[in-house]
């Protein structure tokens, strides 16, 4: 029986907040070790502390910076930390890095794991684009909140947490137009392609391996599903 295929996208603040947490990763591998079982899985890996000190750096010695140039960094910084996971991973992953999520890709392993691609798409979008050219069952973004917020927690005392949302809604709330490191649950691009292709996706704190791991598995779990 073939096993299903799982993609997890990490948000940069849940495995780099600062620099590359150790501890984490260790229980990550763990994690992923129960899951072969019964998947393969794509991990796609966001920017994190690595982007946010490179583009500080860049900001300031060059105020004028242009935003491709920012992007430039942040997809350098995920190419790192995937090149990263794949290292610690050993033979049982994909050799390479998966810059272009839309290439054709014959993998024979249990992982495989993503990154960013070009100025103007955030590892959001290439998440889904990937997901849709390997046909993953099951599409988790972990980032460091529980939910889904009606607005910024960060912000709002008042901010709600969401357990569903539509497409439609979460447009409504996001907008349309994409600028570099922006606080939202998904970027412009990633939300119009999940509209269009009526994807569901789970947003929940990756942090939290076991509910995560709840979440892969149908069992109940604290999260947000976006979508049908």
């Amino acid at each position: 029986m073939d096993k299903k295929i799982a993609l997890i996208k990490f948000g940069g603040s849940v495995m780099t907040p600062n620099l590359p947490d150790k501890d984490y990763i260790k229980k990550f591998i763990d994690f992923i070790e129960r899951l072969r079982e019964q998947y393969r899985l794509i991990l796609v890996a966001g920017g994190g502390g690595i982007n946010k000190k490179y583009n500080k750096l860049a900001k300031q010695i060059n105020p004028k910076i242009s935003n491709k140039n920012l992007d430039w960094i942040g997809i350098y910084a995920t190419r790192l930390n995937a090149r990263t996971l794949i290292s610690v991973f050993g033979d049982q992953c994909y050799p390479r890095v998966i810059s272009n999520p839309i290439q054709k890709i014959e993998w024979k392993q249990d992982l495989l794991v993503g990154a960013g691609w070009k100025p103007g798409w955030s590892t959001d979008y290439c998440s889904l684009l990937l997901a849709d050219n390997l046909k993953a069952d099951k599409i988790i973004i972990a980032t460091n909140t529980d939910y889904v917020f009606d607005k910024d927690p960060n912000e709002f005392l008042d901010a709600k947490p969401l357990e569903k949302i539509s497409w439609d809604d979460l447009r409504s709330m996001v907008g349309d137009e994409w600028t570099p490191r922006m606080h939202i649950p998904l970027d412009p691009s990633a939300i119009r392609f999940g509209q269009k292709n009526k994807y569901q996706v789970i947003s929940l704190n990756g942090r939290n391996l076991e509910n995560m791991e709840k979440a892969i598995l149908g069992k109940d779990f604290i999260g947000t599903v976006i979508g049908t």
